[in-house]
């Protein structure tokens, strides 16, 4: 998320409190890196509809990041 700021992670987190399969309490915000990292349960949402949930908010995403490593990638 290209100038990932601050005051977005409460836009964010409202954007995506609607989705089950979301794991709130996974959020990792790393503000020198731009970036969000979270869990979710890919059989309850696709990664594609928690880009354009970000993104319905008005903020941009890379997506994805760096998975290698991780399951479903």
């Amino acid at each position: 998320m290209p100038g990932l700021q601050v005051a977005q992670t409460n836009k964010i987190a409202a954007a995506l409190s609607p989705y089950a399969g979301i794991k709130k309490d996974s959020f990792r915000w790393d503000f020198a890196r731009n970036s969000l990292t979270l869990a979710y349960d890919s059989m309850q949402i696709a990664g594609a509809n928690i880009r354009m949930a970000i993104e319905g908010a008005g903020i941009k995403v890379d997506w994805p990041m760096n998975t290698t490593g991780r399951a479903g990638h």
